[in-house]
């Protein structure tokens, strides 16, 4: 069973996928040099819900949620990576220690 059948929404939430879409242009017009206020209070809601949501995605499908590699860099991933790891006060031991953990759980 995947999270999106066991999820419940008010009638007037919108679409996921229509959130992401808004976001997704958002960030292209940033990218073309638009201007816009981007508060670090706001960056910092917006990734923790987003992290929220993909491990609620993640603990009810039982699986790591696939990222393509087209929709974010290394780079990008690393910068992001030491940001919640950070927000956190996680080390790279930590990391080891969950991902090892991780590893495991996919085995059984």
């Amino acid at each position: 069973m995947s999270w999106s059948e066991t999820a419940v929404a008010p009638e007037t939430a919108p679409d996921f996928g229509d959130v992401a879409d808004q976001l997704r242009a958002f960030v292209r017009r940033l990218q073309n040099g638009e201007s816009a206020t981007v508060t670090a209070e706001t960056l910092s809601r917006a990734v923790g819900d987003l992290a929220k949501l993909y491990f609620a995605c993640q603990e009810a499908s039982g699986q790591i949620p696939a990222i393509s590699p087209d929709d974010v860099s290394g780079t990008e991933a690393v910068a992001l990576i030491a940001g919640l790891m950070e927000a956190q006060s996680l080390n790279t031991f930590d990391l080891a220690l969950w991902l090892s953990r991780a590893q495991r759980s996919e085995k059984l």
